[in-house]
């Protein structure tokens, strides 16, 4: 167990999403650096309460933070799925269906500087929020 333990502290921790209430549109996240790591994994948490509404999850990245040339990042850098399924270099986004409540992932493993997740809600959701995992540190512990 002590393995696990000392995995779990190279690790890094961030608010991607803040909570946000009932809303449609996007919503950007928080610009986030990817230095010091080699792969990040966004978790969203969603309420979704319109049955016509679904939420899309992509990931923008650039070199600069001012994100002044941001793309989409290209779908071999783009990791997506459920909580339980995961597939790569065949999307570069990943779609939560509507429904009470819903959980879901989508990862980055590319090599630009800055990322942000981007919230597309087609319905309404009475609480969305996001956070990233940042893994495999080049150096460690992770403080």
């Amino acid at each position: 167990m002590a393995g696990t333990r000392d995995n779990l502290s190279h690790n890094r921790i961030l608010i991607a999403v803040a909570a946000a209430a009932a809303a449609t549109g996007n919503i950007v996240g928080v610009i986030l650096d990817t230095q010091e790591f080699d792969s990040h994994l966004f978790g969203l948490l969603s309420s979704l309460s319109d049955e016509a509404g679904a939420v899309v999850l992509t990931i923008e990245e650039d070199d600069d933070i001012g994100f002044g040339t941001s793309n989409i990042a290209a779908s071999q850098d783009v990791l997506v799925g459920d909580l339980t399924t995961n597939t790569q270099g065949s999307v570069n986004s990943v779609t939560v269906p509507a429904g009470a409540e819903a959980t879901a992932k989508i990862g980055y493993v590319g090599n630009k500087r800055f990322i942000r997740l981007i919230v597309t809600k087609n319905g309404t959701s009475s609480a969305i929020a996001a956070a990233l995992v940042s893994a495999h540190a080049y150096i460690t512990p992770v403080p």
